[in-house]
């Protein structure tokens, strides 16, 4: 059995395991397994296909079969790099170009199968359409994943991160304003904290790197313990006000970095 044909044997329970993993975790496998396909295939199946090409020479149409495989091979190599650049950058015109390298790659694979009577070909060729098939599924899947990955940046973590820091620095203002200098200190610090944890959150995202993610929560303890002193010192419904808003969004964030991080 080839190796694509084993993956495809797998597609259905890989699917259920995909379902159940953190939306961080879908991305790094999600786009892991497509560039793995790629790599079976460009690697296997299509050098395959040039090298046996090679050996048939004494067909009067060998020119034209190996024009096929060396086209489609360079089809492969394309969609690859452009699927690269959509699991690091996420950018849609990327996703657009593996889409429309797929309909060309499809198109030239059909000619081949109207070209190509060597039976040894032909299995290739097979491997190669199941290959494409089985690649764009999961790539569907990815693209999906990553809209998600999105929405919840742009929903949750980008506006109440951006609401936190607002809402602090009306905090210290209004601090100032009646001569509460304890709370007004303590806001400066909080923010500093939360602007730390937001920063770690980024490159977390935006680089798919672990690494961060002890950071992320430390910065959240941190800022916890800051807004408990904090607390201590407010005298004003204005500023009671302003606080109870800032750790209900801290709350919703911390929940949507645990989502990325955990689910």
């Amino acid at each position: 059995m080839t190796d694509i044909a084993a993956a495809e044997e797998t597609i259905p329970a890989t699917s259920n395991y995909f379902a159940n993993l953190s939306i961080k975790a879908k991305s790094y496998l999600g786009f892991g397994c497509l560039l793995i396909v790629l790599g079976i295939v460009s690697g296997v199946a299509f050098f395959e296909f040039v090298k046996i090409g090679h050996e048939v020479e004494e067909y009067s149409h060998v020119v034209h079969e190996a024009e096929l495989a060396s086209k489609a091979e360079i089809q492969f190599l394309d969609m690859q790099a452009h699927t690269r650049e959509f699991a690091s950058r996420g950018r849609p015109e990327d996703a657009a170009a593996v889409i429309k390298i797929e309909v060309a790659l499809k198109k030239t694979l059909a000619d081949a199968d109207q070209t190509i009577t060597e039976p040894e070909l032909r299995e290739k060729l097979t491997e190669a359409e199941t290959a494409i098939s089985t690649f764009m599924t999961g790539f569907e899947e990815s693209g999906r994943l990553r809209r998600e990955l999105d929405l919840l940046v742009t929903r949750v973590l980008d506006k109440d991160g951006q609401k936190i820091l607002i809402d602090l620095e009306l905090l210290r203002k209004e601090a100032a304003i009646i001569g509460n200098v304890e709370a007004a200190q303590l806001t400066v610090e909080a923010r500093e904290h939360a602007l730390l944890s937001q920063l770690y959150t980024n490159i977390f995202i935006g680089r798919l790197d672990a690494a961060y993610g002890p950071r992320v929560e430390s910065e959240f303890k941190t800022l916890e313990a800051v807004l408990a002193r904090l607390d201590k010192t407010l005298a004003t419904a204005v500023e009671r006000k302003l606080f109870d808003e800032i750790t209900a969004l801290l709350k919703e964030y911390e929940d949507g970095f645990a989502k990325v991080r955990n689910d």
